[in-house]
Formats: structure tokens, C-alpha cells, sequence
């Protein structure tokens, strides 16, 4: 009877060199997992992050804190925009710093979503304003309309100073360009120069704002006042950029009038 001899179990290590890329690899796998993770979470909170503004505290703390004291204060019942979803507003109010609503307005809806203003900036696409109200107070030395104007300017200095001069192809663009509608406005004035009141019913204006400064602005309205149906048309090269402004490069407007009343025009003639 032949003895067998013990079997050995020669164990097989592997290489120094593999074993220590065993070990870096893993720590490079896992910080590129937390990059990953983290640029998910930052994506995440770019998408949802105009719904966050929209529908919390948020919006009406920023407004608060945008807008100044003493220029009054906006109100915003409803408020929806994203990167796929285009601008609508709802039952929003401007409060001057006294109490008094000067400007209410029913609905805003635009056409552009953030990400389309992304792509294109300077195309503000169209902005349907429906059922404005704006409530105007007249005095002999101005009104609260121009009174809110100047503290926005105040509030909001812009500055030439050192500002180089724009090239021709820069001068030829304004600053944006779009379609802004009014539908079923009206206009409630209370005129302290004479004690009295009118007001302007079924206000339909059209405004066109080209991106290129020598293309002329488009402007038209129609109204009622006092049951008389009026209307008026518009057109100007304002050139935002240019000394000339609001008359524009030329320094020419053309405005064509149909049963204009009279009664708006006195005050402008007395200011």
C-alpha cells in the first residue's frame, strides 16, 4: 500500500501594484459619486426653484424687500412661471405709500417661458395685460402717477458717468423688444384742478417695441369717454440710446387722432 503524499494548496497573491489600485480606486469612485450627487441636487433645485419663488412667503418677501417704503407697495394674489411655463399673474395691486391703490390689474399672461427668455433675452415675446385699472390723481403742480415715477427714479439711479461711448452696431439695438397689449382697460381720474371727475371705459391699446432703435414704436388705443368712442395711433424711432429721446434720432412723431376728446387734453395743455 503506496502512501499518497499531502496535498498543498499553494496560494496565489496577487502583484503589490494591483492590490494598492484596489485600494486608491475606491475613494476616486465615491467622491465621483458624491459629484454626481450633488450636481443632481443642484439641478434639482434650479428646476423647481421659480415654483419656490411662485407659491411661498418667499415672493412676497422679496417683493417687499425690492420695492421701497417709500414708494409703495405691490401685491401679488397669484403669481406661476417656470422654465416650461410661460408668465401668468393674477389680481395684482400697486399701493402708494399713503394707502391708495394706483394701479390694479386683473391678469398678466405672457408667451415666453424662462427658458426661451434664456435663449433669447431681448425678446420679450407679447404681454397681454387684461382689465388694468388705473386710478389718477391730478393736481396743477403734477400728479401721484408722476409723484411714484420720480421716487422709482430715486429709488433706482442709473448712471452715465464713464460709460463708454456704444459702437454704431450696439447703438442700433434697445435694450428689449416685444408686443404689449391692454385689454378692457380703464383709466378713473380725479382731477383736482377743476373738482372734478372722468374716466376712460373699454381702453384697447396695442404697443409694438422693436429691438432696433431706427425702427419706429407702435402705438395704438381705443377707448369711451362720456359714451363717445375715440381713437389714436402712434408712431416714433424713440432711440432709447440717443440724446434726442423720447422724440427719437429725428426728433418726429406722428400721431393720428380719431374723436379725441378734449377733456384729457386740458390738463395736458395746462402742464
Amino acid at each position: 500500500m503506496t502512501e499518497q503524499s499531502p496535498t498543498r494548496l499553494r496560494i496565489l497573491e496577487p502583484p503589490r501594484e494591483q492590490i494598492e489600485d484596489l485600494f486608491e480606486r475606491k475613494p476616486k469612485r465615491r467622491w465621483m459619486k458624491w459629484c454626481l450627487f450633488l450636481l443632481l441636487i443642484l439641478v434639482g433645485l434650479i428646476l423647481v426653484s421659480p415654483s419656490l419663488f411662485c407659491q411661498t412667503r418667499l415672493r412676497d418677501y422679496l417683493l417687499a424687500r425690492v420695492l421701497p417704503s417709500e414708494v409703495g407697495s405691490l401685491q401679488i394674489e397669484s403669481l406661476d412661471v417656470g422654465w416650461f411655463t410661460p408668465l401668468s399673474l393674477s389680481q395684482a395691486q400697486f399701493v402708494d405709500p399713503t394707502g391708495k391703490p394706483l394701479l390694479q390689474v386683473n391678469r398678466i399672461v405672457g408667451d415666453k417661458t424662462l427658458l426661451d427668455l434664456a435663449q433669447s433675452p431681448f425678446d420679450l415675446g407679447t404681454i397681454v395685460v387684461s382689465q388694468p385699472r388705473v386710478f389718477l390723481e391730478l393736481r396743477r403742480d403734477g400728479s401721484n402717477l408722476e409723484d411714484t415715477l420720480e421716487k422709482l427714479a430715486n429709488a433706482f439711479p442709473v448712471t452715465s458717468e464713464n460709460t463708454p461711448d456704444p459702437s454704431p452696431e450696439e447703438s442700433s439695438e434697445t435694450a428689449f423688444g416685444g408686443k404689449l397689449k391692454i385689454e378692457n382697460g380703464e383709466l378713473l381720474v380725479n382731477d383736482l384742478t377743476n373738482q372734478s371727475s372722468w374716466q376712460i371705459q373699454a381702453l384697447h391699446t396695442e404697443v409694438t417695441i422693436p429691438q432696433k432703435a431706427e425702427q419706429p414704436w407702435l402705438a395704438t388705443t381705443q377707448g369711451t369717454l362720456d359714451g363717445h368712442t375715440f381713437g389714436l395711433e402712434f408712431s416714433s424711432a424713440l432711440g432709447l440710446a440717443t440724446e434726442t429721446w423720447p422724440l427719437g434720432p429725428d426728433g418726429s412723431v406722428q400721431l393720428a387722432a380719431d374723436h379725441l376728446p378734449v377733456t384729457p387734453l386740458r390738463y395736458i395743455a395746462h402742464r
